[in-house]
C-alpha cells in the first residue's frame, strides 16, 4: 500500500497541529506492508533536521513542482493522508481521487472573525484601521472575516468529494463545521481525539533564568503561549496585577514572550524546551488557560497528569474535553477569573484529585482515537 503523507505540517513552525501529524507519522513508520511518499512545500523551511531525516526514510514530491494528482495518479497513491486541512487551502485539490483523509483540528479563525473576539486583541495603527473597515463594510471582500473565509471555499469543495474522510478531534470541531458549513450536513465527520504527547520529564531544569525563579518557593500561575492572541493573555497580567493588590505571594510564569525576563514576580520565556514545559506543568501551583478558541486543547491534561489543577475558558470544546475536573470562566469576565482563583486556594486538594482522575479518561480515549486513525489511514492494507 502507498500512502502519500502531508509533510507541508511538519514544515515552518511548532504547534499543537505539527505535533499530532508528527505522532501520526511515527507511528505509521511502526506499520509493515505500507510505503510512505511525502509531499512538501519548497517554499516553506523545516524543522531541525527533518529535512534530513525524512529524505532518508522516504521519497520527497514537491508541491511546487508537481500537483497533488501528478504525483497521486505518478506513484500509484493509494491513500493520501492530510494533518492540518487549512495547510492546504491554497493549493490546487482539483483531481486527487485516490482515498483521502483529512484531519480539521478547528476553524477557531472563523470563529473569532464571526464573533467579532477580533476586536479585543491588542492593536496597532494598521489592526485598528482594519477593524474600522471591518465595521463598516464587513460584506466588503477586503473585510478581515471576507479574508478568513476564502481560502475556506476551495478546502470545503474538496473534502466535500465522495473520496475524501473528514476527521476532527472533538464534537464542538465537528459541530462547528457544520455550523459554518451548511454544505457539509450530509457529510458524516469522524472524531477522534488527538494522540498522547509523550515527553521525557529530566529532574534538571535547562533553562538558567528558569532554574534561578524556581530556586524561589512561592506559588506560581502557568500560562503558555503568549504570543497567540487567542489565547486571551491580556486578562492573565490583568488579575495576575489585581491579586498582587491582596499581598498575594503568587508568582507568574508566561512562556512565548519575546525576551526572557523577570519583572514584578512576573518570568517572561521565550523558547522553553519539551522537558523544562513538563517541569513547569508539574511544579505549577495552576495552569490558567483564558482560550478564545479551541477544537481540543492540549495543555490543560498536560498538567491534569501531574494532578496540576486547571482554570480555563468555558467556551468551545473545554468543558466536553476536560468534564467537571478544571474550573471554568467566561474569557471576556477579568472578575470570574479572579473568583475561579479564589475557589481553587479554598478547595485545592480536591481540585488536584478530579484532574488527576480525569486524564486517565481523556487517556484512553485519546490512545482509542490514535489506534482508529492509523487503521483507517491503512484501510486499504
Amino acid at each position: 500500500m502507498k500512502i502519500l503523507f502531508d509533510i507541508i505540517s511538519l514544515q515552518n513552525y511548532h504547534n499543537g497541529g505539527e505535533e499530532y501529524v508528527r505522532a501520526i507519522l511515527h507511528d505509521l513508520l511502526k506499520k509493515t506492508g505500507i510505503e510512505l511518499i511525502g509531499v512538501y512545500d519548497s517554499n516553506f523551511t523545516f524543522l531541525d533536521n527533518d529535512y534530513e531525516w525524512l529524505s532518508s526514510i522516504m521519497k520527497l514530491e514537491d508541491i511546487r513542482k508537481s500537483n497533488i494528482s501528478d504525483i497521486v495518479n505518478r506513484e500509484n497513491i493509494d491513500m493520501f493522508f492530510i494533518g492540518i486541512g487549512q495547510r492546504y487551502a491554497s493549493y490546487n485539490l482539483e483531481g486527487i481521487k485516490c482515498q483521502t483523509i483529512c484531519v480539521i483540528h478547528d476553524i477557531g479563525d472563523i470563529e473569532y472573525s464571526t464573533n467579532k473576539i477580533h476586536y479585543l486583541f491588542n492593536k496597532s495603527i494598521k489592526s485598528f484601521i482594519n477593524l474600522v473597515v471591518d465595521y463598516w463594510a464587513q460584506k466588503w471582500n477586503k473585510s478581515f472575516s471576507s479574508r478568513i473565509r476564502k481560502p475556506y471555499g476551495n478546502l470545503i469543495k474538496f473534502i466535500l468529494k465522495s473520496n475524501v474522510e473528514i476527521i476532527t478531534v472533538s464534537k464542538y470541531t465537528a459541530n462547528s463545521l457544520y455550523y459554518y458549513f451548511p454544505q457539509l450536513k450530509d457529510k458524516y465527520i469522524k472524531i477522534f481525539y488527538p494522540p498522547i504527547k509523550k515527553y521525557s520529564l529530566k529532574q534538571k531544569i535547562e533553562d538558567k533564568t528558569l532554574s534561578e525563579f524556581l530556586e524561589d518557593s512561592r506559588p506560581y500561575l502557568l500560562f503558555l503561549n503568549y504570543n497567540r492572541l487567542n489565547k486571551n493573555g491580556q486578562i492573565i497580567f490583568k488579575v495576575f496585577r489585581r491579586l498582587k493588590m491582596d499581598n498575594s505571594d503568587f508568582r507568574l510564569i508566561v512562556t512565548g514572550a519575546k525576551h526572557t525576563t523577570v519583572k514584578n514576580d512576573i518570568l517572561y520565556l521565550k523558547y522553553v524546551s519539551t522537558s523544562d514545559i513538563e517541569n513547569l506543568y508539574q511544579r505549577a501551583w495552576a495552569l490558567l488557560y483564558p482560550s478564545y478558541t479551541e477544537g481540543f486543547g492540549y495543555p490543560p491534561i498536560e498538567a491534569m497528569k501531574y494532578s496540576t489543577p486547571v482554570i480555563v475558558s468555558n467556551v468551545c470544546s473545554m468543558p466536553e474535553i476536560l468534564g467537571k475536573a478544571p474550573l471554568y470562566f467566561s474569557p471576556f469576565y477579568e472578575n470570574e477569573l479572579y473568583n475561579c482563583i479564589k475557589q481553587l486556594i479554598a478547595n485545592y486538594d480536591m481540585y488536584s484529585k478530579k484532574a488527576f482522575e480525569k486524564v486517565r479518561e481523556i487517556e484512553i480515549l485519546q490512545n482509542y482515537g490514535t489506534t482508529e486513525l492509523i487503521s483507517l489511514i491503512c484501510q486499504n492494507k
